[in-house]
């Protein structure tokens, strides 16, 4: 099936590019990815016509994910070229802007709203303890991949007056996953730059739990 960003006519838009289909393109390539090792040890200055020339599967696998074609041995060899050279550039994600809020779907989405402290702002500091733990377990299960970003947001990132505990975290990150990719990662880099101040809390509490009976006593006392 044909994915919404390509046009046969104005190739592929990235505008349209969602972060669920980003991820299935990372999974893609980076099935490739041994084989691209092997026969191109030195990636300097690899080219569209190199790949097509000495590895013809990589370039034709890339432009049928994104076409929906069942081939490309038919089409026009710089349609192809075209193609692949446009969402070659996917996998270098362009420098993001922090996004606090974002609409989707007719839905307005907002992260936690930062905490006035008396010398400082805490960035995200209304995040509740339970929003800021679960996004932690969930992020401790990426390991430096992208499936996990919908979750993410999916905990951090809600509608006004709503808590975590008001839907069902696969649901809502389904319609994360349906999210622009550039909105997508914009989001997340805000979360990432403001998680300091709820991991903090984190470690805090439970350096707490942990601390002996009497040690806790102390600082009461």
């Amino acid at each position: 099936m044909m994915i919404e960003a390509f046009d046969s006519k104005k190739m592929i838009d990235l505008t349209k590019v969602t972060i669920a289909q980003f991820i299935a393109y990372c999974k893609l390539v980076d099935g490739l990815q041994p084989e691209l090792d092997k026969r191109f040890p030195d990636k300097t200055g690899i080219t569209g016509v190199d790949l097509l020339t000495r590895y013809p599967e990589y370039v034709e696998a890339v432009v049928k994910f994104w076409t929906g074609w069942d081939t490309v041995k038919d089409k026009d060899m710089d349609m192809v070229l075209g193609i692949f050279t446009v969402v070659d550039k996917l996998t270098v994600i362009q420098a993001p802007v922090a996004l606090k809020a974002f609409e989707q779907e007719g839905e307005w989405y907002h992260a936690p709203a930062d905490l006035q402290l008396l010398n400082k702002v805490a960035p995200m500091g209304k995040a509740s303890f339970g929003q800021a733990l679960e996004a932690v377990q969930i992020e401790q299960l990426m390991q430096g991949k992208y499936e996990m970003i919908p979750y993410v947001l999916a905990t951090l990132f809600l509608r006004s007056d709503e808590t975590v505990d008001d839907f069902e975290i696969g649901q809502r990150a389904a319609i994360m996953e349906r999210l622009p990719l550039t909105t997508a990662m914009n989001a997340y880099f805000f979360l990432a730059c403001s998680a300091s101040t709820w991991l903090k809390r984190i470690s805090r509490y439970l350096e707490a739990k942990e601390m002996p009976k009497h040690r806790k006593q102390e600082l009461v006392s």
